[in-house]
């Protein structure tokens, strides 16, 4: 145990490393014993009792119902059977008009949403998760440290990242909608939403915010809330939306 204490994860990029992070704060679970939930996140071990997993429902169920995105922002279904990877959904939106896909483009260590769309007056920072599971936990953090590091870019006159960005897209052969680079950065002078986005990962296709007894990970409505509640108090609106997959 001391020994995993000590140990840490290096991220390369272009054989350089980038970031550095303590093994354990990767490791999430949950399960229950003798009918007592309890999950680990953070390096931290939570003992559920009843009342706050009530309150868990009750909060994630209000989110979901009073901060959505709008309804055409990602129209396209995603079928497992057709779309395995995250990746392959996330690039079926390359070439519509109004948005742009960002993801696995990584500069100095952000990648700054999976889908980015936007209308004349708010830009959409799309992050996309299969099922309404532990893996919310991972979105969460994605979702943070992006919205972290973007507030201190546009509070700068230094928009460099945001150029790289683009010319990464450009590299890459991704659609930018005719934008030049300048026109890509003024994008950020737009009103800016982050968007939590997922699926049911049940065999039916079920509306989590009408169904939320059947979702039974405590972790995945304990990082919608904590989400919700860290980007509107430090950072961006934060909107939700469940991606249908028929």
């Amino acid at each position: 145990m001391v020994y995993l204490q000590g140990v840490r994860i290096t991220c390369f990029q272009n054989n350089k490393a980038t970031i550095g992070s303590n093994f354990l704060f990767h490791i999430t679970t949950e399960f229950s014993v003798q009918n007592k939930p309890y999950f680990l996140v953070d390096t931290k071990w939570y003992n559920l009792r009843n009342s706050f997993v009530n309150d868990l429902k009750i909060s994630a169920i209000h989110i979901l119902k009073s901060y959505k995105a709008p309804e055409h922002i990602l129209y396209i279904p995603w079928d497992k059977q057709i779309t395995s990877r995250e990746g392959d959904y996330n690039l079926e939106y390359d070439g519509i008009e109004n948005y742009i896909v960002i993801d696995t483009i990584v500069i100095d260590g952000l990648e700054l949403c999976d889908i980015l769309f936007y209308d004349d007056t708010t830009i959409y920072l799309i992050h996309v998760k299969y099922g309404f599971s532990s893996k919310m936990r991972e979105l969460n953090n994605q979702i943070i440290i992006a919205a972290r590091r973007l507030k201190e870019i546009v509070g700068t006159e230094d928009k460099s990242i945001l150029m790289k960005i683009y010319d990464q897209l450009v590299e890459k052969g991704r659609n930018t909608n005719n934008l030049s680079q300048i026109d890509f950065v003024n994008l950020f002078e737009k009103r800016i939403v982050f968007v939590l986005a997922f699926t049911s990962h049940l065999n039916n296709d079920l509306l989590v915010e009408e169904n939320i007894d059947k979702f039974d990970s405590n972790i995945a409505k304990f990082s919608l809330v904590q989400c919700s509640s860290e980007l509107r108090s430090n950072y961006f609106d934060l909107l939700t939306f469940q991606i249908r997959r028929e």
